[in-house]
């Protein structure tokens, strides 16, 4: 191969790994986060450097195709399941991973619109397509030698974006997307052209002209639609069908359930500062609850309305409350939720937004003007009921219609055994409370906190949890909810923080302290926060739970610690609260220092170091593993097309080639096997045999007959006794790290070590 023609081979690689990345640019129409980015271009990166490894290696498309397929496996779990690897390979754990995030995706997917937070079941879904993707622009590109068919893959899954993203990033995306086409076109066609261009005699200096001029005009025409795109004559004009309109999300706020991120904040971002509080005594700081449970995921189906005024009480009539003024400044939570004590008052206007607020779960979000509550500050009342600990084991009474269509509801696949489990737990209770508690007591007693459990909350993970006993708030939560809407316990699962960290005045809320606990609602009483998960316990509760207020420890979310008390606690009062409750919306001014920043990022950089090096020597060791194997595979493949004396004794020298160029006496460009031998013999002990070999190469290449089995056998002969001479030269090391070497794998025969060895015989008789 002329060095233009490999050049230009390289170059198209890149071409179209550019091309799959511009797909995975696209993505930026779809997620909420840039930090996808990276988690889908490793992969693709990936990808294309096996196809093409496996192609020069000489594999066929089945081979190459499987190669690639185990690639895929091992890169995904390096790149988003580093945690659940086994000395850096894939195992169950990754499996079941995998299938979680994926049925947690499959169950969201129609429920919340672009731009949508980062899962990782979208990422693997986006990365295997991206991964098969490259593999069939390689095929096509090199082996059909297509151009239509090289763009048509990325093509695909970038208009998968198109169709459902929004219109952010439209003219970014496309001009990249354009860019990338247009230079796979142009060194496709120049590639394929190279040959045709030195018969007219213009050689190199045609591909680099071609080149050169079509990358000026693709330029300009991608820099002109990324300017001016939208400014050309009915850009902004309205659809003939307007197709993004079929879907109504916009009408309503969507996201995913709080429950499914729950786990990224207490694992990814520990030590994030996600809120602060200004409150006179600790509370567990709620999102929202959730009501709807279809086997797979906890969401919301409530409804919301204006949060002016007084906000609307779920309390019994009558029921005894204290108020709780809070201040919260938002910092990271990266979502539309209010965080606040249970139950809102009232509320002021955050950054100038209309908040909007869903009373039966007691939840509060920004207004649909504003796209999260990040950098937000505002202030609120709550009221905290009083429990009396007596009251609450009393209570009884039927549930009205309203409150059991809503929360006792289960699929119809929930099992009957677990309903069976759950009702000789709560044996010999006679109360709702007694029931409820004997529930929580029993998973505190029997089971353990561990963050080292695949996410999810369906149906099967309720299963896998009940058979391990292990399992953090996400399973608890999920899980009690579950079991007691078995035995006629209303029920739903509520999403929010413990109170954090107190400094003076303030709670520092970060993402260990992200928490899930469920609640029950009995008659006369309310709901009622019930706390299964061990080491932690709400503040206020103890009367009726037995739990001690109690959350994670700092940097050690399976640790608890006491949760800060004030000094004084306000004394309870009976009556409800008024208009009057309502916070005047003062400047609440600058966090107090000493508090400390807390971003999205502000993960401990030395994790990230440690994972890095991980997966830095997890690559190192999947290449010392592939490039022997793709070395053993080419070797294979070129004995399987040797199929004549001709082409034997041709591979006799094409494998020596390489061990001589190993030991510092490889082919000068443009030499002849005869020429080469002369030049190294001297230096061989083995030089005779050398010569006998490539005497016998280029007679097989040229003579009108194929060579007789004596030549063959002598060809063999004299290729193993210098193979032996030059192996003797080298060292142990010196042979490992030749093994190991992949740049054999890069190169293809020589032209001139090849001539004739593909054409028919001639038979000397005729």
């Amino acid at each position: 191969m002329s060095r233009n023609r490999a050049g230009l081979d390289l170059a198209l690689e890149i071409s179209i790994t550019l091309l799959s990345l511009a797909a995975v640019a696209g993505f930026a129409r779809l997620f909420d986060d840039g930090v996808f980015f990276w988690q889908l271009a490793l992969p693709t990166i990936a990808a294309h450097v096996l196809a093409a490894l496996a192609r020069r290696a000489g594999l066929g498309l089945l081979w190459s195709g499987l190669l690639s397929a185990a690639g895929l496996v091992v890169v995904l779990g390096i790149v988003l399941y580093p945690e659940t690897l086994t000395f850096g390979i894939p195992g169950a754990v990754t499996r079941d991973a995998v299938l979680a995030d994926l049925e947690t995706a499959w169950t969201v997917f129609d429920e919340v619109g672009p731009p949508a937070p980062v899962l990782d079941g979208y990422l693997v879904v986006a990365a295997t397509a991206l991964w098969f993707a490259a593999f069939l622009a390689d095929w096509a590109a090199f082996r059909l030698q297509a151009a239509l068919e090289t763009l048509l893959p990325s093509a695909i899954v970038f208009a998968f974006g198109t169709v459902f993203a929004k219109d952010h990033h439209r003219e970014v995306t496309a001009g990249i997307e354009l860019a990338a086409i247009l230079l796979v076109l142009l060194v496709h066609r120049t590639r394929s052209g190279a040959v045709a261009t030195t018969w007219l005699g213009s050689g190199p200096r045609a591909s680099a002209a071609l080149l050169r001029g079509g990358a000026v005009i693709g330029a300009l025409a991608v820099g002109g639609i990324a300017l001016w795109g939208s400014a050309l004559p009915g850009a902004d004009a309205a659809p003939v069908i307007a197709w993004r309109d079929l879907d109504d999300r916009d009408s309503a706020r969507v996201t995913v359930s709080p429950l499914v991120d729950i786990r990224a904040s207490l694992v990814e971002q520990p030590s994030t500062v996600v809120f602060t509080v200004d409150a006179a005594e600790a509370d567990y700081w709620r999102l929202t609850s959730l009501d709807r449970f279809d086997g797979l995921v906890w969401e919301s189906s409530g409804s919301f309305g204006d949060a002016g005024g007084t906000l609307p009480s779920t309390l019994p009539e009558g029921s005894a409350v204290r108020t709780l003024d809070q201040t919260f400044t938002i910092r990271a939570l990266g979502d539309f939720w209010l965080p606040a004590a249970f139950e809102p008052a009232a509320v002021t206007a955050p950054g100038g937004t209309d908040p909007v607020y869903e009373a039966a779960s007691g939840t509060l979000v920004v207004g649909r003007d504003v796209t999260d509550a990040d950098g937000l500050t505002y202030s609120l009342v709550s009221r905290v009921p009083v429990r009396d600990g007596a009251a609450v084991a009393a209570a009884d009474g039927p549930i009205p219609s309203s409150i059991a269509d809503r929360y006792l509801a289960l699929p119809a696949e929930f099992d009957p055994a677990i309903a069976a489990l759950t009702a000789g737990i709560t044996a010999g209770e006679a109360t709702p409370a007694g029931r409820a508690r004997a529930l929580q007591d029993w998973f505190r007693a029997n089971f353990t906190y561990d963050l080292q459990v695949a996410a999810g909350h369906s149906i099967d993970s309720i299963a896998d949890f009940l058979e391990l006993r292990r399992g953090y708030c996400e399973q608890f939560a999920g899980t009690y909810a579950a079991m007691a809407r078995s035995i006629g316990l209303p029920a739903r699962v509520a999403v929010g923080f413990t109170p954090g960290e107190r400094q003076g005045d303030t709670f520092v809320v970060r993402g260990e302290h992200a928490h899930a606990w469920p609640e029950v609602w009995i008659a006369g009483v309310g709901w009622l926060r019930f706390e299964p998960t061990p080491g932690r316990g709400a503040p206020g509760d103890t009367a009726y739970t037995g739990v001690e207020p109690s959350q994670a420890a700092a940097g050690d979310g399976a640790t608890a610690v006491p949760v800060p008390v004030p000094s004084t606690v306000p004394s309870p009062s009976p009556a409800p609260p008024t208009d009057t409750l309502v916070p005047g919306a003062d400047d609440l001014g600058d966090l107090p220092p000493g508090l400390g920043g807390g971003t999205a990022t502000d993960d401990d950089p030395g994790d990230r170091w440690v994972t890095a090096a991980v997966a830095i020597m997890v690559l190192g060791a999947l290449f010392l593993a592939v490039v022997p194997v793709l070395k053993a595979a080419r070797r294979r493949a070129a004995r399987r097309r040797a199929t004549d004396s001709r082409r034997r004794i041709h591979l006799q020298w094409t494998d020596l080639l390489d061990d001589l160029g190993r030991s510092g006496l490889g082919r000068a460009p443009a030499e002849t096997p005869i020429e080469h031998a002369d030049r190294v013999g001297p230096r061989l002990a083995s030089g005779a045999e050398l010569r006998t070999l490539a005497d016998l190469v280029t007679s097989a290449a040229f003579a009108p007959s194929l060579p007789d089995a004596s030549e063959e056998a002598a060809a063999a002969t004299a290729a193993a006794v210098v193979r032996e001479d030059v192996r003797s030269r080298s060292t142990l090391v010196g042979r490992v790290v030749a093994e190991l070497d992949p740049r054999p794998l890069l190169r293809k025969p020589s032209p001139d070590a090849t001539a004739g060895a593909d054409r028919e015989p001639v038979d000397a008789r005729r």
